[in-house]
């Protein structure tokens, strides 16, 4: 059901969600995540910037 950025080659489990996994997750829309974001908006996860891309510690949801 839900991809997974990994961190090594052959991990199985996951260490990251992406931006689309947390707006299924909260029941939003992907563009209601991305808003969020661009305003700092304290109601999502911490997040973190990769690359270009914004990835959300599986971790750091699960304490959220």
């Amino acid at each position: 059901m839900y991809t997974c950025i990994q961190r090594e080659v052959g991990m199985t489990q996951k260490d990251f969600f992406t931006v689309e996994e947390i707006a299924e997750l909260l029941r939003v829309t992907v563009s209601s995540v991305r808003n969020r974001l661009s305003r700092g908006d304290p109601t999502l996860p911490p997040s973190l910037r990769v690359g270009g891309r914004r990835l959300f510690p599986v971790a750091a949801y699960q304490r959220w």
